[in-house]
Formats: C-alpha cells, structure tokens, sequence
C-alpha cells in the first residue's frame, strides 16, 4: 500500500488519528483549525529533538527563555513556564552586558 505524504505535520498527525479512531473524523476539522490557529506561523518548536544531540535542549531552553523574557515575561514566571529553577535561568541567559 502507497500512502500520499502528507503536507505538514498536523495534516499527518490528524491522519493517523481518523485512520486509528474513525471516530475522530467528525472531530478533525475542529482540531485542524484549533492547531493551526494555535501553532501556524510561529518559532514554536513542537517536536522536542533528540537528547543525544549535545546542547540543543540548552539552546532551546536558552531561546525559549529568552523571547519570554522579551515579551516581558518576569524571570520567576517564565522559568516556572518551562520547569527549570531560576538558578537555571540566569545561566541560560548568562551575564548581563
């Protein structure tokens, strides 16, 4: 059996959801809608790369912390946000120039 390729990732993740709940598929619309408005367009990473790649979560959590800082997010929040101590925070920001 030859599959099409899917477009992107939501147009396959919603794919594999009808064809493993026929259920869902009165549901797809909706949820392909609410994802798209939710994840289109933006530098979100929704695909957590593998660990065994060394410094990729350092630098993602580093840019993640970064932009919320930017934002105006305040330090406690933002590091709560994305479950690392504040400790933590400083250092993925390093010093201040």
């Amino acid at each position: 059996m030859v599959r099409k390729m899917a477009q992107d990732i939501i147009d396959d993740l919603l794919h594999r959801l009808t064809a493993a709940l026929p259920q869902a598929v009165p549901l797809a619309p909706r949820l392909e809608a609410d994802l798209r408005a939710r994840w289109g367009g933006t530098d979100r990473v929704y695909i957590r790369r593998s660990a065994s790649t060394p410094g990729l979560r350092t630098a993602a959590l580093g840019q993640a912390l970064r932009q919320q800082l930017n934002q105006g997010v305040p330090m406690r929040d933002a590091c709560a946000a994305l479950h690392i101590a504040r400790a933590s925070g400083y250092r993925l920001i390093g010093p201040k120039k």
